[in-house]
C-alpha cells in the first residue's frame, strides 16, 4: 500500500514537472506547479521511510531480474514523458541474485525518474540486463558505489555527447548445495 503511494507521488511529481516545462503556462501558474512539487515530493518521505522499517533493513531475499523489471516496467512507463521511448533488453535466463528488493526498486525508480529530468526533449531509455561472470565484471570502469551486504555495486559512466551509462552487478545467487555453476551464456 505504502508503495501504492509513492509509485502514484511520483507519477504526479513527473505530471508537474511536465505541465512546468510547457511554455504556454505562464510563469505565475509555473511558481505553483514549483510549489506542488515540492509538496508532492514532502508527501513522499513518510510513505518511503515506512516502506523502510517495514520491510526489515536487512531483508534480503532471491529474486530474478526478469520478473522483477517485468513487473515495474508499467511504472516506469507512467514515470516517462510520452517522447521518451522506453526499452526493455531483458533475457528470460538471467540468473537470479539475492538483494533488498526494496532498496533495489527505489534507486530504479530515481533512475529513471532522472532519465527523464535529462532528457526533456524526449529520447530512449534502454534497460538492459545480461549475465556476465566476475572476470568481466571487474573489468567495468567508472564511479562504483557499494551496494549493500549482497556485494553489489553501481557503476555510472559518462561520456559527453552520450549520456550516462548505469550498470547495477549484483552477485549471481546459487543455492546451497550446488556445486555447479551455470555456463555464461555470450550472445
Amino acid at each position: 500500500m505504502a508503495q501504492d503511494v509513492i509509485s502514484e507521488l511520483a507519477v504526479a511529481d513527473s505530471a508537474i514537472s511536465l505541465l512546468m516545462h510547457d511554455d504556454t503556462i505562464s510563469l505565475e501558474i509555473r511558481g505553483k506547479l514549483s510549489l506542488l512539487t515540492e509538496q508532492v515530493r514532502t508527501a513522499a518521505v513518510p510513505a518511503k521511510r515506512f516502506i523502510m522499517r517495514s520491510r526489515a533493513q536487512g531483508y534480503v531475499r532471491v529474486v530474478h531480474f526478469y520478473e522483477v523489471f517485468s513487473d515495474m516496467s508499467q511504472l516506469f512507463r507512467r514515470l516517462l514523458s510520452q517522447n521518451i521511448d522506453l526499452q526493455m533488453e531483458l533475457p528470460a535466463d538471467l540468473w537470479p541474485t539475492r538483494l533488498n528488493i526494496a532498496h533495489f526498486e527505489e534507486a530504479f525508480i530515481t533512475l529513471v525518474i532522472r532519465a527523464r529530468d535529462a532528457l526533456p526533449n524526449g529520447g530512449t531509455l534502454l534497460i538492459q540486463a545480461t549475465n556476465v561472470d566476475e572476470q568481466i565484471s571487474r573489468s567495468i570502469s567508472g564511479l562504483c558505489l557499494s551496494g549493500d551486504h549482497t556485494g553489489g555495486w553501481i557503476c555510472a559512466k559518462s561520456e559527453i555527447s552520450r549520456g550516462t551509462t548505469f550498470s547495477a552487478l549484483v552477485p549471481r545467487y546459487v543455492p546451497e548445495g550446488i556445486t555447479q555453476q551455470p555456463q555464461l551464456h555470450v550472445g
